[in-house]
């Protein structure tokens, strides 16, 4: 987890993510949201990815976006 936001009002966080996987050398970053009901049970996730998987490409991520410099792991 690269970062969480929240927003009480709405009920609804933000996950900010990087998947490494070693074994195979690539990257895949992404973000889900989430929804919570009256309970603070989640009720809907949305994932989304920086770019298109790719298992070719070494790292899915925006193009061009200065991870290192974000604080991000690489």
């Amino acid at each position: 987890v690269d970062g969480v936001f929240a927003d009480e009002h709405t009920r609804t966080a933000v996950c900010e993510w990087t998947s490494f996987k070693p074994g195979l050398g690539t990257v895949l970053r992404g973000v889900e949201v989430y929804r919570f009901n009256d309970a603070g049970l989640i009720d809907e996730v949305r994932v989304y990815y920086a770019s298109r998987r790719d298992d070719t490409a070494p790292a899915n991520e925006l193009e061009g976006y200065p991870y290192a410099e974000r604080g991000f792991a690489t």
